[in-house]
Formats: structure tokens, C-alpha cells, sequence
């Protein structure tokens, strides 16, 4: 049995059986592991980051036992600036420890984040490591050595996969030490900075002077901060470890139903490489899509055979993004289209960009729709948290998009994209439940998800959410597409999925090569990831497949069936 002992001046705190110790000293505070490795804090606790406010070094006023935990309380009178009084409580068990802070505001200001490791923390241990989902990246978790400048973030910047957990882990050669918030809060990532001399800093970004707005007397309460360490040294493990917090009850994941996972074909498989090869642009990958692409994609899918259960319609169907109406130019009907889908046995998803939009769009002349400030691009943003753009924008698009009434498209899901890295503090939202990366794009997949299904029970959400707690408002979760035939990823991105979003069903995004389908497709049957299957007319290679091609596809379809 795991025993904790505890000892006075300086208050030692230890658990022998995995050699961990913490050192409160001074208002510092340090964990010291066994390998003779630690990190040192010159704080107890997050501390809020406020214009006005300095670290405060508090002392213990008082030691429990909780629930198998020691629990050491402290608190703080302020005599001056915005906080008036800040209290605490360090709790330590054998899984680790946890940090919680709160404070009473003297006057009105703004929350810009907390500090976890504020300035002049120190650390030994060898390197950082943060989750990096891109085939460009061997391993699942980039790992930057501590022994040079290192700066990481999980934040969603230039990412299509948002939000991530606010988690990143240290190790060295004989264990692991995760930092992680286990709570969804309104933050736009949790950074990390290292200067190669081992002293070091992380914070969890409100969105500095865009932060929180606190009132005079209101009480704030950090988020929980946890610290856990192991002697497992598999990043997935240690975070896997983490991400349990999230998934305890069966309410957060949502059920797929089967037809949903037979293999997908998605038209920017064969628009992307048609074009490529020609050394087009996007807008010319874009001006391919019509629907007697689609038709003739659909007619070669049925003619080879393939057990094909989903298209996916990409960018392209509509006059411009924002407005989300149907080109009837390349689309005169396509309620007819998707009946006639359906009436072959397909299920019809739709490309859909929330946050972006065309300058020529209809809707950059209606003001009310976007937050004010700006975004990391320093353009508008659409403000999905306003009520008006909820009743008049958003609840007539997912009608238009789901119902079955005339007039409507009745499709079954979409496939939601480029939503990372247009969530920004720069853009202040009119309700302010949804600041910060994590909660706006929650309450946006949650919106969805409830405004689908009033039109159609079976709808499927296909989204870039890679966050345990999405998983009750996202079916599926996409894979990263790859430009290069190697299918190696796909084994290691499988695991990791299903340690992060368990329950939650994975689809590998396109390879556009049709020299990988084989090792594509069994790679996604050992994992259950459903399959988009790789290019019917021409790959990245400028090969264009022939009957020996699509009989070896067929073969390695079977295992989908």
C-alpha cells in the first residue's frame, strides 16, 4: 500500500514507494524525484496572472487527511492592488498532486491566465514533450531538449486539430512528470518556455489583456492543476493515464451507427491530385468539383465494385464560404443529387467551414455576425456565441443542410474544418461562456449537434475536435491527410486516438497514393479507423488506375465488409 509521510520545516512531503518528495520552502515549492531530478517553483499553486500582482509566498496554516490524500491549506491577506485575499490547497496522493488556488478581487480587472510555472521555475529533467499530430512527425508527441531554447504550445495555431488537452509531460531517462489541467476552461492553450539553462516557464493563456473580466469582490477560482509521476516512459501511456479524468462516465461518448463505418470516398481525394499535377491552386482544385464529378465518381465506385458506404462532397459546392448557398452553376439541383445518392445506398456529407469566409461573401456586410477585434489574421471572425447569429444564421444553415422538407438538401453530416487556429483573444465574443479555444469550440460542436438533430437522429459530425470531452458532440474524428505514400503513422495515430477520444470513431484522412492502398487499408482495418480510400482517376504520382489496381483495392476492401 501506497503510504504518504509528511514532515515540518520545511514541509517535506513524500512517498517513498516512488521515491517522490515535495520540498515547501520559503514559498517555494519543490518536487524532487528520485533519479535526483526536480522542479523547482517559486510560487505554491497557479498564481493569477494580473497587472498589479506579484508573487505572493504564503505558508501553511494547516495539514488533513482526505479521502487517502494530505491535504495542506494555506491562504493570504494582500494589502494592496486587485486581489485582496488568495487562498489554497496542495493536495498529495499517491497518483500525484494537485494545486488549487482562489482569490477575492479588491477591484474590477483582468484574468490574463495562471501562471504554473512562473518566472525563475527550474527544471532538470531532459526534455518537454507536447502532442504533435502530423504525419511530418515520427512520433505522436514532439520532444524538445531542455538543454536548448524550447517553446511549445497546445494551443491551436496553424493546427486543424483543436483544441488538444491542456497537458505536456517531462522525462528524463527513468521517468516521466506530467503537467496537466483536467478541466475544460477558457484558455487558448497551455504554453511552455524554456531558455536551454534549465530555467523555464508555463502559464495557461486566458488571452493576456483580453482575458477574463472580474469584478470587485467576485471570487475566482483557478482550474485544477495536476502534477503526476511515473516510471513509464510512453508519452501516450502518461497521457492516457491523464485523459481518464475526462472519460468516467459513458455520457461523453457518443454511438456511431454501423453504415457510418464502411469506407468513405471524399471528392479532394481526386480533386487535390487532378490539380496538383497540373500545378493548380486551390481555387482551381475548388472550380473541379460539379455534380458530374460526383455522379461520375459514384458511377466508378459502383462499376469497380467498391464497398463504398459514404461521399463526402468537398470544398467546392458552394458560391462562397460564409454564405454556404449552392453553386447552381456546378450543382443546378442538389436535393436531386442527394436523394439520388441515397437511393444508391450512400450516405452525403458536406465540406463546411464555419469560421471562414470569402471577402466577397454576402455576410462581411452584416457587422452584428462578427466578434469585435480581430483574429490571428488579422480579419474578422464570425461570432457564433451571439444569439442573433444562432436564430438567424445558424439555425436556418443546419436546417437547410439536415431537414428533409422541400427546399432543404437533407444530407446526412459534415465534415467540419479549419477551425484551430481562427480562435483568438484578439476577437472578443458576445457571450462570454465561450472565451477561450476550448469552450468556444465545445459550445460550438455542442450548438451543432443539438440543431442537427432536430432535423435527423442519424446525422454524423465529422470534426478536428481532438478532445475526450468532444466526443458526446463529434461521431468522428479525422485523421491528418499525407502527401507522401508512407503509411507508417497510421498504427501510432490509431493508438493514440483511442487513448484520447476512446469510444469515439477515427477516419484516416485520404492518402493520395494508389501505391499505398494495400498497407491503407489494412493499416486502418488493424485499427478500426474507417478508411478514405485513395484516388479513382489519377494520384500525387500522376498514375491513373487500371482494372489490377482497383481488383487489389476491392481485395483490401474486403476486410470492411
Amino acid at each position: 500500500m501506497t503510504t504518504v509521510k509528511h514532515s515540518a520545516k520545511p514541509l517535506l512531503l513524500s512517498i517513498p514507494e516512488k521515491g517522490l518528495t515535495l520540498r515547501w520552502e520559503a514559498g517555494s515549492v519543490s518536487l524532487e524525484i528520485g533519479d535526483g531530478q526536480s522542479i523547482t517553483i517559486p510560487a505554491v499553486g497557479p498564481q493569477p496572472h494580473i497587472d498589479g500582482v506579484h508573487r505572493y509566498a504564503p505558508v501553511p496554516s494547516g495539514i488533513e487527511h482526505e479521502d487517502g490524500a494530505t491535504v495542506v491549506r494555506w491562504e493570504q491577506s494582500l494589502r494592496q492592488g486587485p486581489v485582496e485575499r488568495v487562498w489554497g490547497e496542495v493536495r498529495f496522493a499517491s497518483d500525484g498532486l494537485q494545486f488549487l488556488t482562489s482569490y477575492r478581487a479588491r477591484t474590477q480587472h483582468v484574468l490574463g491566465g495562471w501562471n504554473l510555472l512562473p518566472e525563475g521555475s527550474q527544471c532538470t529533467l531532459d526534455c518537454v514533450n507536447n502532442l504533435w499530430n502530423s504525419p511530418a512527425v515520427k512520433d505522436n508527441f514532439l520532444a524538445l531538449p531542455l538543454k536548448e531554447a524550447a517553446e511549445t504550445t497546445t494551443g491551436g495555431a496553424n493546427r486543424i486539430w483543436a483544441p488538444h488537452v491542456s497537458a505536456i509531460s517531462f522525462c528524463s531517462e527513468e521517468c516521466s512528470v506530467l503537467l496537466g489541467v483536467p478541466e475544460l476552461t477558457p484558455a487558448f492553450g497551455l504554453n511552455f518556455q524554456g531558455d536551454g539553462a534549465g530555467r523555464c516557464a508555463a502559464w495557461l493563456d486566458f488571452g493576456g489583456e483580453h482575458g477574463v473580466e472580474v469584478q470587485a469582490g467576485e471570487q475566482v477560482d483557478s482550474p485544477s492543476v495536476v502534477w503526476r509521476v511515473t516510471h513509464d516512459l510512453s508519452s501516450e501511456k502518461v497521457m492516457g493515464a491523464f485523459f481518464e479524468t475526462f472519460v468516467h462516465d459513458n455520457a461523453l461518448v457518443s454511438q456511431l451507427a454501423e453504415h457510418w463505418r464502411k469506407p468513405w470516398y471524399c471528392t479532394w481525394t481526386d480533386q487535390y491530385p487532378m490539380n496538383e499535377n497540373r500545378h493548380g491552386s486551390d481555387l482551381d482544385r475548388i472550380a473541379l468539383l460539379d455534380e458530374a464529378f460526383v455522379r461520375r465518381s459514384v458511377d466508378r465506385i459502383e462499376s469497380e465494385q467498391l464497398p463504398i458506404g459514404t461521399i463526402v462532397i468537398d470544398d467546392g459546392w458552394q458560391t462562397h464560404r460564409g454564405d454556404w448557398n449552392v453553386d447552381r452553376r456546378k450543382f443546378p439541383d442538389l436535393r436531386r443529387l442527394v436523394d439520388d445518392l441515397h437511393g444508391r445506398g450512400l450516405s452525403v456529407m458536406l465540406w463546411w467551414a464555419p469560421l471562414c469566409f470569402d471577402k466577397d461573401a454576402e455576410i462581411v456586410h452584416h457587422d452584428w455576425m462578427f466578434c469585435e477585434g480581430l483574429d490571428a489574421y488579422g480579419e474578422r471572425r464570425l461570432d457564433y456565441s451571439s444569439p442573433r447569429v444562432q436564430h438567424e444564421y445558424l439555425e436556418p444553415l443546419m436546417r437547410q443542410f439536415f431537414s428533409a422538407d422541400a427546399g432543404c438538401w437533407n444530407v446526412d453530416g459534415v465534415k467540419i474544418d479549419f477551425m484551430a487556429d481562427r480562435n483568438h483573444p484578439g476577437a472578443d465574443v458576445a457571450d462570454r461562456q465561450w472565451h477561450g479555444q476550448e469552450l468556444y469550440l465545445l459550445n460550438f460542436y455542442r450548438l451543432v449537434w443539438e440543431l442537427a438533430h432536430q432535423h435527423k437522429d442519424d446525422v454524423c459530425i465529422y470534426g478536428t475536435a481532438q478532445h475526450p470531452t468532444f466526443a458526446a458532440y463529434q461521431n468522428v474524428f479525422g485523421l491528418e491527410e499525407t502527401y507522401t505514400p508512407e503509411c507508417h503513422w497510421i498504427p501510432s495515430r490509431g493508438h493514440l486516438q483511442s487513448t484520447l477520444m476512446p469510444g469515439t470513431a477515427v477516419t484516416a484522412h485520404f492518402n493520395y497514393f494508389c501505391d499505398a492502398a494495400e498497407p491503407f487499408m489494412r493499416h486502418c482495418s488493424a485499427w478500426d479507423i474507417i478508411p478514405q480510400i485513395p484516388p479513382l482517376f489519377e494520384d500525387l504520382a500522376g498514375y491513373r488506375p487500371d482494372a489490377l489496381y482497383f481488383s487489389m483495392l476491392r481485395q483490401s476492401m474486403t476486410r470492411f465488409k
